[in-house]
This record gives structure tokens, sequence and C-alpha cells, in this order.
């Protein structure tokens, strides 16, 4: 009897135990009820702006310089986005994308594990996800998605819908790719279906095709680019604004033609032009060589302007909303510059002080649309509830097993009184295929040349 005693007693511990850590994992969200998924009131659109700072977004939009942006956050519910270290871009947008952290999904970083400083590093791709995606979820419920641009998208998995991966991006924006590929079916397996690249192979823009003026709009009004005085670094805003012209131009073609439950486009420009062109901006963190005060003047707008670009380019997929989407942009990160984010002793030295050390914590997250409150501010949302929180819109169960919860209180209770919250134990069924060696791409090379222009790769 006393041993059946301690028995029981054990069990209630452990069943008190788990019930206070699903509580914690819950606590920054309000528990809705669990019962059958509605339909689903809305479509959605999540565009993806990697490096979204949160306090750079709030001064900007303070300013006026992000009315797009702005609006969504004014009509709806904002707040900080909060990342998971150690920030890693490819890492942090696949838990974006099923609700789980890298020891989940297996993708931990841009290269395989133990080869980051070897020449012939294998760059992440889909292959190595070992869970499903929310593109998978939905298309398992009949669902539709376009994916534009999209981290870790490659080789695109065959859901219902159309995938333009971030390599066809690359393929599309990058002149020696243009000029040394000439094997269609290597291009057409950068897209799904792969008959989807005759029809969006004209849709790239080269940096060659990017007028000054549109590169100078970036740049402050003094320093002599052609004298000498100032280095010329207008080629590296020219790229990232063909790269993310290119993304825009295919997204609005595609959401036009083929529209989608759900759609997610990827925006990359602002992280990269945040970690080439913050010496500039804040030049006293910048402790390898002297800056020049007028190539301080030249450059310090550039990471402000670009942010204004990318609020227009926002603008651009609003224009083909639907009156039932839900918007949603999110950020894989924000910015914390060469002084280092939290737990880093500035200055960072070498090659990360233009690498991952620069990322920080505090992103950005918007949800504007049907069902979603209006003027408010979120508190506690990470980047493992993106998932959740797509899902309950769409009006699909949300599985137990995943990291994040949805954030309820970005709805408004009308909606969550038609559409309550469900739950299912996973979504982990069957065997699933997976590799430690990713499928290479035409587009590697230019990638790697990439990664290692920013630190993150040798």
């Amino acid at each position: 009897m006393r041993r059946l005693v301690f028995m029981i007693a054990a069990l209630a511990v452990v069943v008190a135990v788990v019930a206070a850590t699903r509580l914690s994992r819950d606590e920054r969200t309000t528990m809705a009820p669990a019962g059958p998924a509605g339909d689903p009131a809305s479509g959605v659109i999540i565009i993806g702006v990697d490096g979204l700072d949160w306090d750079r977004f709030e001064r900007l939009s303070s300013e006026g310089a992000l009315p797009n942006l702005s609006a969504l956050a004014e009509n709806g519910t904002s707040g900080v986005l909060r990342s998971i270290p150690p920030y890693v871009s490819p890492t942090i947008w696949t838990s974006i994308a099923t609700g789980r952290t890298g020891e989940d999904h297996g993708v931990d970083g841009f290269t395989i594990y133990g080869v980051r400083g070897s020449e012939d590093a294998k760059l992440a791709g889909s292959s190595m996800i070992k869970c499903k995606t929310l593109w998978e979820v939905a298309a398992e419920a009949g669902k539709t998605s376009g994916l534009v641009g999209w981290l870790v998208t490659y080789p695109p998995l065959p859901v219902p819908g159309y995938t333009v991966s971030s390599k066809a991006v690359i393929a599309l924006s990058h002149p020696r790719t243009r000029d040394s590929t000439d094997d269609v079916e290597e291009l057409r397996s950068m897209v799904h279906p792969p008959d989807l690249w005759d029809a969006i192979s004209g849709l790239g823009v080269m940096p060659s095709e990017i007028r000054d003026r549109e590169v100078r709009r970036h740049l402050g009004e003094t320093g002599n680019l052609e004298g000498g005085g100032v280095p010329d670094r207008r080629n590296i805003i020219a790229e990232r604004l063909a790269a993310d012209i290119t993304t825009i131009g295919l997204a609005e073609k595609l959401m036009a033609e083929r529209p989608t439950d759900l759609t997610a486009v990827y925006l990359r420009g602002c992280d990269i032009v945040s970690h080439l062109f913050w010496r500039y901006w804040e030049p006293d963190s910048w402790t390898r060589g002297k800056i020049s005060a007028e190539a301080i003047d030249t450059y310090s707008p550039v990471i402000d302007r670009y942010y204004a670009t990318v609020d227009s380019m926002v603008g651009r997929i609003l224009e083909h909303r639907r009156e039932e989407d839900v918007v949603l942009v999110c950020s894989d990160h924000g910015f914390a510059g060469h002084r280092g984010h939290a737990g880093y002793d500035p200055p960072i030295e070498g090659e990360m002080a233009i690498g991952v050390n620069m990322h920080r914590q505090e992103g950005v997250i918007i949800a504007n649309g049907p069902g979603i409150a209006s003027g408010e501010r979120i508190a506690g949302a990470t980047v493992l509830d993106v998932t959740p929180t797509v899902l309950s819109i769409l009006g699909l169960p949300v599985a137990r097993d995943m990291d994040g919860r949805p954030l309820v209180s970005f709805l408004e209770q009308p909606f969550l009184d038609e559409h309550p919250i469900s739950y299912v134990a996973t979504y982990e069924t069957g065997d699933r295929t997976t590799s430690d060696a990713p499928t290479e791409s035409p587009v590697d090379e230019q990638e790697k040349e990439l990664l290692r222009s920013l630190g993150y790769i040798d």
C-alpha cells in the first residue's frame, strides 16, 4: 500500500511538471480552447525581411519613412519578434517555416556541420529538413502555397502551387550565372513546377540594369566617388537592389496569375546592407581601419534608405493583396552592429566584425487583416510562433509537438469564437527521407562568395 501511494504521488509530480512546462511555453499567449478547426477566414501573405530590426523600424516609422509598414502596424498588431541564438538566417527562417528549433529541423547554419571553413563547403538545403514545413502541412489539408525566394527551399518541395527558390533568384539576378549556365534543366530544377522556369526566365534584373540614380538615391550628398576620395561601394547596393527587385517582380507576376492560399516572399537586402554599411552609420564601433569623414557622409544613410526601399517593395506586394488576406511581416533577427549583441564584449574582431555576431534578438512582427486586432502591441512573440499562428489563421490544427504556439492575442475574439484554435498531437507521421549531403546547385559558388563577404564562411 505504501508503495502504491508512493507511485501515485510520483506520477502526480510528473504530471504537474509536464503541465507547468506546457504552461510556461504558452504563457506568452492567451490560451485558446481546443476544438475542431474552423473554416479559414483568410488567406495569408508572409513577407519575410531578413535583418529587419525593431528599433530601426520604430524610429523610421516615427519619421514617416516607412508608410506601408507603418500603416500595416497602425491598423494591425505589431511588436518585437524574438529570435534564437546564434541568429543564423537559414536556421531561423527554417524555424519560422516549421515552428521548430534547429535541433529539431536539422538546419544548423549556412553549410553542413563540420565544413564551415572548407573550400568545398556544402550549402544547407531543403533535403536536410527533418520535419514538415508549413507548406507541406498546408498541402496535406488541400491548400496551395506560393513561395518566392524563401531560404532553404532548394530543391523545391513538390507542394501544390509554386516555388521559386532563393537559388533561382540568384540565377536570375547574377550576371555570371546567366552568362555561364546553359543547362536549362539545371535551371528548371530550382523552381517548382519545373516548367515555371520558362515563364519567369525573362524577369531577372541584373546589377548592370540598375540605373545609377537608383543607387545614388541611397547615398548621402557629399563624397567624390569618381575622384577616389571615397571607396566605391555602389556595386553592393546595385547587387542587392537587383536581387530584391527581381524577387518583387516574380512575386507580383505569380500572385496575379497563380493565386494561392498561402504566399511567402523573402527579401534579403536589409540584412546585407546592414552588414556592409554599418561601419559608416556607427563609425565609432569600427576598429579595423580609419573611415574618412567623406565616406561617412556618403554611406551613413544607406541602411535607413534601403529600409525605405524595402517598404516600397512591401507596397507593391500589397497591391496584389485580396480583401480576405492576412498579411504577416516578420524578420529573423535584428541588428546590434559591430559592438555585438548581448553576451559579446565590444568590439567584435576579425571576420565576425561583419558576420553573425552583428545580429541581435529583437526582430519585427506585424499582422494585419481580417480577424487581426487593430492598433495593438504584442509581447513575447518568438520566431517559433509564426507557423502555429499561420496554421490557426488558415483554420488548420497546431501540432502540440511544435516548439512554438499560436499568437492568439493577435486575433479578435469574434474570429476566435468562429475559428477556435485546434490541436493535433503531431504532423510527423510516416517516414521522411532526409540527407546530410545537400543537392548542389549551379549558383552555389556565387552564394558562397556573398557569404564570405559577410563573414559567414571562410
